[in-house]
């Protein structure tokens, strides 16, 4: 089969277009409890995808417990 993170990455691609969406609406610093409240509906596996989007840099967490897009969620 295609390895675990190949088809992680493919999936964070798509879930990152879904999810900047989506905390658009919330703004930005955004809580992550309340992404995971949105993602669980959208996307496969949210709190994993979530934590994949974490630990690549992708969502960045702020000093004061919130967080927010790396680019502002522009790629």
């Amino acid at each position: 089969g295609v390895p675990e993170e190949f088809v992680e990455t493919k999936g964070l691609d798509d879930a990152e277009a879904t999810l900047t969406i989506q905390t658009s609406v919330l703004g930005e610093p955004f809580k992550l409890p309340r992404v995971l409240e949105l993602a669980k509906h959208r996307i496969e596996r949210p709190h994993s995808t979530i934590n994949g989007l974490l630990l690549k840099g992708t969502i960045v967490a702020g000093s004061d417990g919130l967080f927010h897009w790396k680019n502002g969620g522009k790629g």
